[in-house]
């Protein structure tokens, strides 16, 4: 299956105060004598990063589209960086009670946030 591209009808870049990106952890910490000993676990782990865009209601119609029916919840897709301009692959992540979420409000603007993970 060939990795869909996120949507040119919908924001490209997320809200600055909204983006939060966060390395994650692949090291595991040993106790034993002496200095804490550390291991990494892989050579290259995915790391999350959470985005908030303003969508109106006809945006939020084609989000729902590609997550739902082109996305199928699952699968990974190219954005660009918000950080680095980079082209990177991601996955929003889902299951466990997280996915994305909208909050309304006054008028047609709609406040989507969801995490995905940078997958290497």
């Amino acid at each position: 299956m060939a990795i869909a591209a996120w949507p040119a009808t919908l924001p490209q870049k997320p809200l600055a105060k909204a983006y939060d990106e966060q390395l994650q952890g692949d090291v595991m910490r040993f106790r034993s004598p002496g200095p804490v000993k550390l291991r990494r676990l892989v050579s290259i782990a995915p790391y999350r990063v959470s985005v908030g865009l303003w969508l109106t209601k006809a945006q939020t119609a084609i989000f729902d589209t590609f997550f739902n029916t082109t996305l199928q919840r699952i699968y990974r897709f190219s954005w660009t960086h918000y950080r680095t301009d980079a082209s990177i692959e991601c996955r929003i992540i889902t299951g466990d009670g997280q996915g994305p979420t909208y909050s309304a409000n006054n008028g047609d603007l709609y406040y989507l946030s969801f995490t995905m993970e940078i997958l290497p």
